[in-house]
């Protein structure tokens, strides 16, 4: 949904390489869903370079907006 290619998931895990638009730099993401203290912890690097203009700090973000977005509409329909 956000852009990226998944290249491994379960159940609690995710992992996906997402692809700059310009130069093809390539970011890792990965997500894992703790169970025990009920969270979902996210990651997202640049394989290289020393600055990302902030773009991972943004992917981030912009999930967590979708995911508060689906858990809300989730809650309103139960």
């Amino acid at each position: 949904e956000m852009g990226g290619d998944i290249t491994n998931e379960t159940p609690i895990y995710l992992s996906a390489v997402f692809s700059s638009k310009w130069l093809h730099f390539k970011d890792d993401f990965e997500a894992r869903f703790d169970e025990q203290a009920n969270l979902i912890h996210l990651r997202s690097a640049s394989r290289v370079g020393y600055s990302d203009l902030g773009v991972n700090n943004a992917r981030i973000a912009r999930l967590k907006v979708m995911l508060n977005q689906k858990l809300a509409a989730t809650s309103r329909i139960n």
